[in-house]
């Protein structure tokens, strides 16, 4: 059954009957709450870990998710999750938030590294989406 708005003029997700399943056509709904608590969930595995591998594999995974799943979004994607780890090393240095490290003395501008592994990652997932999707459904992601 489709979930419909308060005003009932239009269905919250549209749902198509592919061979097997159900796909889920706009998908707009889910991604601006799913991204922020991707988002904050990385500010909140770097400020509870000391291990810099573990976190950046995290967001790694995280963003190729992303990539698969809104391809259209990509760049706000490694935008928003790449800036996940600065901003917790700039809470962290002004003491907004603990950590079970020790913050930098000066700017944690190292931190800046995380935008690679979440570029990494969402233009793996974005490539994986383009090769198991086809041509017809990626032009449709992106005209939706």
């Amino acid at each position: 059954m489709v979930g419909r708005s308060v005003s009932n003029t239009r269905p919250l997700l549209y749902l198509r009957p592919g061979p097997n399943d159900f796909t889920i056509q706009s998908m707009r709904v889910l991604y601006w709450p799913v991204l922020l608590i991707a988002a904050a969930s990385m500010v909140w595995t770097h400020t509870h870990t000391d291990e810099i591998p573990i976190v950046l594999g995290i967001l790694l995974i995280v963003s190729a998710v992303f990539g698969a799943s809104f391809p259209k979004y990509a760049v706000v994607t490694w935008l928003t999750l790449g800036s996940a780890v600065p901003l917790a090393e700039t809470l962290v240095h002004f003491e907004v938030l603990r950590a079970p490290w020790t913050a930098n003395a000066i700017w944690p501008s190292a931190a800046f590294v995380a935008y690679v592994p979440a570029l990494l990652g969402t233009a793996i997932g974005y490539l994986i989406r383009r090769s198991v999707a086809g041509a017809e459904t990626l032009s449709r992601d992106f005209t939706a």
